[in-house]
């Protein structure tokens, strides 16, 4: 039922009041009557009146500054004043109060019922209102997994505007976070290191290593997308992430995959700071060093990579590259002459001196800081190696660039 309070200084006015309605004809019910402001208050905040038929000139606490005070803990209650001061200022403030009806004394009994009916029917528009809201939102709480995905996939592929996806935020009353990682695996890059007759049936391993990845990114990060694409052979996970973060965590979980799911699992990622519908570029730039030397051995390109991240080791060899691998030395080293024509000490030395030129080339460092930073752990044999190569030492080639 709807619950009514009445709030009036005179006693006559609430036992009249409480006398002359039928209450429960009406659907209503009288929860109680204050003889002041303050009483008021109390009763409001013990019963929680949807409807309030107040007096204007209350001791202790006006009847204006009572429906003020409640109003700031609710704003649904329907406010009748009944008063016998007929001034326009408190008229003017009881508009302000968006009071829902304002009755003079003596009251009218007929006109109070209808006040009453009014702002019943007033409640009621209100409740089914909610329950229409109610119910959207739990339909598009159903529906928002499947959506989000099919959104998030139509970033990905570079099909959202900044326009779509306030237009998506707006709709299911979610929001992105500015920052956001893209990981994707390249399932034909993994390898098994176990025995092989424990190996696990492929399809299953990879939903165990997409659960992996995605459980361990979600205990800290929210996780947009989980697709799997045993087809194209690869998983892709999206997550609010930074993406500096996401290559530290990627090089954490990829190391407890090896020793936990016996897989060598090779992992790319990359990230945007520019909202979600931004995140096609990030994927773009895992693209990028994917198709590089795409057609290559995945043993060659998981060698290549090994070398493009830890070149600026100074004591890096093919031993350590093959133990990386679980692979014999030799092996590897047969394969990467084969499929890069180049040998694996002449791979690593283009990668070193490109980056020393590159160095070179800022001129803000001096040669030995350069020699380190390019994976040459002697200065010497740093300026050596590179007029050999380039036909003039390092100090002439950054004397070119000043």
């Amino acid at each position: 039922m709807i619950k009514v309070m009445i709030a009036d200084d005179e006693r006559i006015i609430r036992e009249g009041l409480s006398a002359a309605i039928d209450w429960e004809r009406l659907g209503l019910r009288l929860v109680g009557t204050a003889g002041n402001g303050e009483e008021a208050m109390r009763l409001a905040e013990e019963t929680k009146p949807d409807i309030c038929l107040v007096d204007i000139m209350m001791p202790v606490i006006n009847g204006l500054d009572f429906i003020e005070g409640l109003q700031r803990i609710r704003s649904d209650v329907q406010f009748v004043i009944i008063t016998g001061y007929d001034e326009f200022e408190y008229a003017q403030k009881a508009i302000k109060l968006k009071i829902f009806d304002y009755l003079l004394k003596p009251i009218d009994e007929s006109e109070l019922e209808q006040v009453l009916v009014n702002a019943i029917n007033k409640i009621q528009t209100r409740e089914t209102t909610m329950r229409r809201i109610t119910q959207m939102e739990d339909q598009l709480e159903k529906t928002l997994p499947e959506t989000q995905k099919i959104f998030i996939t139509d970033c990905l592929n570079g099909k959202c505007t900044q326009q779509d996806l306030a237009k998506f935020e707006n709709i299911y009353g979610v929001s992105f976070a500015k920052e956001i990682g893209v990981v994707l695996i390249r399932l034909s890059d993994c390898i098994f290191l176990g025995n092989e007759s424990e190996r696990p049936e492929l399809s299953a391993f990879f939903k165990q290593i997409k659960k992996w990845f995605t459980d361990e990114i979600a205990r800290n990060h929210r996780v947009l997308l989980a697709s799997q694409n045993e087809l194209e052979g690869c998983i892709v996970i999206v997550a609010e992430i930074a993406p500096e973060d996401l290559v530290i965590l990627c090089k954490e979980l990829q190391n407890a995959a090896e020793e936990q799911l016996k897989y060598k699992t090779f992992v790319f990622c990359a990230g945007t700071d520019n909202g979600i519908n931004t995140v096609d570029l990030a994927l773009a730039e895992i693209n990028k060093e994917l198709t590089c030397g795409d057609d290559l051995h995945p043993l060659v390109r998981m060698a290549k990579k090994y070398i493009d991240d830890h070149y600026m080791e100074s004591d890096l060899t093919l031993n350590i590259i093959a133990d990386a691998l679980n692979v014999s030395c030799g092996h590897l080293s047969r394969l990467f002459k084969k499929e890069m024509g180049i040998s694996y000490s002449d791979y690593l030395e283009s990668i070193r001196i490109n980056k020393a030129m590159s160095l070179l080339r800022e001129n803000n460092r001096k040669i030995y800081e350069i020699a380190e930073l390019s994976g040459y752990a002697s200065q010497h044999y740093f300026c050596s190696i590179f007029k050999k190569v380039m036909g003039i030492s390092p100090s002439e080639y950054q004397r070119s660039y000043e």
